[in-house]
């Protein structure tokens, strides 16, 4: 049992007083609550009552594995949190002996927020869960939410051919919160681990209701509220199935289940994310291509980057497309499809070499996709093969 030293205070703050553990002191005073909500209270309009040093006991128990034919894998999020119900503080924790409902195999990663997951992350998670299926385990991976869909897009480009799904499933709100999505989540990922589906999926709340779970393709998944437990919801198409109990209801077609082939693992760090806006500069524009190898542009409407110095941004585009930089179009719009025949702009784009024409994908699975083509040494045109169902054949309006 690990201890840690943390501040408890008392305060008054206009007409409350209100107390909990110190998170943090800057400018405003940070405190968990009893509730276990998080408050903000600006230093100079509070008044310190009371203060006091507590011991926050870090469990270190671990769960024995108890085998099966499912392998867990943890990597972290607040779907392995933990409330210290003598402090109030949420803290993460590999004891799963409470929420883990069947026996399981544990795979441990090291804990981390999914926002410091990188490129390496993946190659670790895609080599992992092939392994497993080589032992012909079925694959539950405990993520945080605000990438996993990175992650989930990652691993079906790594390993392409499933035998059974490669399950990713998060929760939204900690288990110390009596909205927790923490629970249902989880029963619902052992069993869309069952499914007849050879991809890598999500599986979360389909609704704010505990009622059901919905199983979506993981190219084709993204995170789109901040706090909501049905935050992740399928672009365009991609909801594979809904969860509701013991009742499965199949809903867009799926993959089926296929032998395994040779994965290709490898993912680049040399890949970014350009979001064009309004004002976007010749510097910025060259700098970025300068220092990456592959770009995604976020482009406005159909796929464009605006008509400002529109010739200057041309003339840099082309130069790097022709030292090798691959340079491909996504819309900020998430939803519908790249389409650059329709303006000027858009055809002038494309005769420089930017690729996307005719494409849907979600701008994070493009910028995925990219990292593992730049990682594999892969040709520039295999962007535009529909290699997992990332791209949708019609746009639904």
């Amino acid at each position: 049992m690990g201890i840690k030293c943390m501040k408890y205070v008392k305060l008054r703050w206009k007409d409350k007083t209100l107390e909990g553990l110190l998170i943090s002191e800057d400018e405003h005073y940070q405190l968990k609550l009893k509730s276990g909500y998080n408050v903000l209270i600006p230093v100079k309009e509070a008044e310190i009552l009371e203060e006091r040093e507590v011991e926050k006991r870090v469990p270190k128990v671990e769960m024995e594995d108890s085998g099966g034919d499912t392998t867990v894998i943890l990597t972290g999020g607040t779907i392995l949190s933990k409330v210290d119900y003598e402090t109030g503080a949420v803290y993460p924790s590999e004891d799963l002996s409470e929420i883990i409902p069947y026996p399981a195999k544990i795979v441990r990663f090291p804990l981390k927020f999914s926002e410091d997951f990188s490129p390496e992350d993946w190659e670790k998670i895609s080599k992992t869960i092939y392994q497993e299926l080589e032992k012909n385990q079925k694959i539950i991976v405990f993520h945080g939410t605000d990438t996993m869909h990175y992650s989930a897009s990652a691993v079906a480009f790594a390993i392409r051919a499933f035998p059974r799904p490669a399950v990713f499933v998060g929760a939204q709100r900690s288990s110390d919160r009596p909205s927790s999505d923490q629970f249902l989540n989880i029963r619902h990922a052992f069993k869309a681990s069952t499914l007849p589906i050879g991809e890598s999926v999500i599986v979360m709340h389909e609704t704010i209701s505990d009622t059901s779970t919905h199983v979506l393709r993981g190219v084709r998944a993204r995170k789109m509220h901040t706090s909501r437990r049905d935050a992740f919801q399928p672009i365009g198409t991609g909801k594979l199935a809904r969860i509701m109990g013991e009742k499965i209801e199949y809903i867009d077609p799926h993959l089926p289940p296929r032998e395994l082939e040779k994965p290709l693992t490898s993912f680049s760090k040399e890949a970014g994310i350009l979001y064009s806006y309004p004002g976007l500069s010749l510097e910025m524009l060259d700098i970025f291509l300068e220092k990456h190898k592959g770009v995604v542009i976020m482009g406005t409407g159909l796929g464009h980057l605006g008509h400002p110095n529109e010739q200057e941004k041309l003339r840099i585009l082309k130069e790097h497309i022709e030292k090798g930089k691959i340079v491909v179009m996504t819309s900020q719009t998430i939803y519908g499809r790249i389409n650059m025949n329709v303006y000027s702009a858009g055809r002038k784009l494309k005769e420089v070499g930017v690729l996307g024409h005719e494409l849907d994908m979600v701008p994070e699975t493009a910028y995925v996709k990219l990292s593992w083509i730049l990682g594999n040494n892969l040709p520039p045109e295999t962007y535009h093969k529909n290699l997992v169902q990332e791209v949708n054949k019609r746009s639904i309006a």
